[in-house]
């Protein structure tokens, strides 16, 4: 197992993207999300965004990803919706 110290920043990636992008990213399945990945998560946002693409997080309300997400109040500032990513609410 690599630590977070050793892995690529995502927004590394993200930051290659056209302008204008329209990403989704589903946390359906993350069993952990900590500062660092939250962190990550809001730096893309800024970034799609900064550049007129949009951003939005799915994730099923009672997940992980969900509870500590409402717990740090950012579900509005990633624009989180409920559901799967094929059949997301906003939330």
């Amino acid at each position: 197992m690599s630590s977070i110290s050793s892995r690529t920043p995502i927004s590394d990636g993200f930051a290659s993207l056209p302008a204008q992008t329209d990403l989704v990213i589903d946390l359906g399945g993350v069993e952990f999300l900590g500062s660092h990945g939250i962190g990550q998560l809001v730096t893309c946002a800024e970034n799609i965004r900064s550049r007129g693409g949009t951003f939005s997080v799915v994730c099923p309300v009672g997940s992980i990803a969900f509870d500590v997400l409402k717990l740090v109040d950012v579900l509005e500032l990633l624009a989180v919706q409920t559901g799967t990513s094929h059949g997301a609410r906003p939330d």
